[in-house]
């Protein structure tokens, strides 16, 4: 096993790889997991993980910026061009470095505003193949009209998209259209070629998360 960790500014990129994690998907997840070594014991698939930490999470995982919808939460800063810069012109190329090799294929996870921003990056760059947003905060203000507008930059390969079932009974009015967003998205990306696993799981948005970014990772890198 190949493990370092890259680092770039305040984020911090921890790579776990297979010995022949060449012949294997790269998947980068972004995370408000607590324990991502519980996340690795959890995979039934293999591959080389790369899991970066260090985020301003409402800001670097927002495409523009939005009034918060949550009276606990922050007002969503719309950074994520400017971090996903980042993430492709620094982070990218030192974790390859150090892994020695080019990946076979390259994936995007995330969970809640990283599940988002893992299916927004498709719409900015065409370096990625494979595309998870677990539990992704699809409702994000004007997101739905963003997708139904914009060209991606590339088809995602295979996308995976799941939800608590509880997720749909949120207060807000805006998020509470999660479910109905996120099965219009698994739709229009299987008619446009993708192969998308779609699915409803138990429990809220913070049931099992470390299982649901499991189950996620596990299918976009199954042969």
């Amino acid at each position: 096993m190949n493990c370092f960790t890259v680092e770039s500014g305040p984020y911090r990129a921890q790579v776990i790889a297979p010995r022949d994690g060449a012949k294997l998907p790269l998947l980068y997840l972004h995370d408000a997991c607590p324990a991502p070594q519980r996340v690795r014991s959890l995979l039934s698939s293999r591959l080389t993980l790369v899991r970066v930490s260090g985020l301003d999470w409402y800001r670097d995982m927002t495409p523009w910026p939005a009034d918060r919808v949550f009276a606990d939460g922050e007002n969503y800063g719309g950074g994520a061009a400017e971090y996903l810069a980042r993430l492709t012109e620094d982070i990218m190329p030192k974790v390859e470095a150090g892994l020695g090799f080019t990946p076979v294929k390259r994936g995007l996870a995330g969970y809640s505003l990283a599940g988002l921003f893992s299916l927004w990056a498709f719409y900015q760059t065409d370096i990625f193949d494979l595309c998870g947003s677990m539990s992704g905060s699809l409702w994000f203000d004007g997101f739905q009209r963003f997708m139904e507008r914009e060209p991606l930059r590339k088809l995602p390969e295979r996308l995976y998209l799941s939800l608590g079932v509880k997720e749909k009974d949120c207060r807000s009015p805006q998020v509470s259209r999660v479910q109905e967003i996120t099965e219009k998205t698994a739709l229009r990306f299987r008619e446009l070629g993708t192969e998308v696993c779609w699915q409803l799981q138990p429990g809220g948005h913070t049931s099992q998360v470390d299982k649901r970014i499991a189950e996620g990772l596990s299918w976009l890198a199954a042969n």
